[in-house]
């Protein structure tokens, strides 16, 4: 069993979803475009003015369970979504991260800016903890 990862970090602008409702949203998506036996994790961190958000699930089709820290002011939003799953080709986990963002930018008009590497998370964040108990 081989496990192949995709993970891509944007800058969200003028998006009139919350984060919460735009993550869990592209997750949701992004998900469903994978075989329904797929073995792996959906994960995804938003980090906001006044707090933060982290999202994930282990299923197809999705359950997704959130973790949210403060409250949105506002603003852009800076997301990192991760897909790892094992025997899918990295084409079909491109595809599906693709799908996601085309559906936040169809379903409320995002403005999507790349960002290179990861978000930088505070220690204790919701991100940085989710990843201290992956480990």
């Amino acid at each position: 069993m081989s496990f192949t990862n995709v993970c891509r970090c944007w800058r969200v602008i003028d998006c009139p979803a919350s984060p919460r409702e735009l993550l869990t949203s592209m997750l949701q998506v992004a998900v469903r475009r994978l075989p329904s036996n797929s073995l792996g994790h959906a994960k995804g961190y938003a980090q906001y003015a006044g707090g933060a958000l982290f999202a994930s699930t282990t299923v197809v089709p999705p359950d997704i369970g959130v973790q949210e820290q403060g409250e949105f002011q506002g603003g852009d939003v800076e997301i990192n979504l991760v897909l790892i799953f094992s025997d899918l080709d990295q084409e079909v986990l491109e595809e599906a991260v693709a799908a996601a963002r085309e559906h936040a930018r169809g379903q409320w008009g995002c403005g999507f800016q790349e960002i290179q590497g990861e978000i930088d998370a505070p220690q204790g964040s919701l991100w940085s903890e989710a990843g201290r108990k992956a480990r």
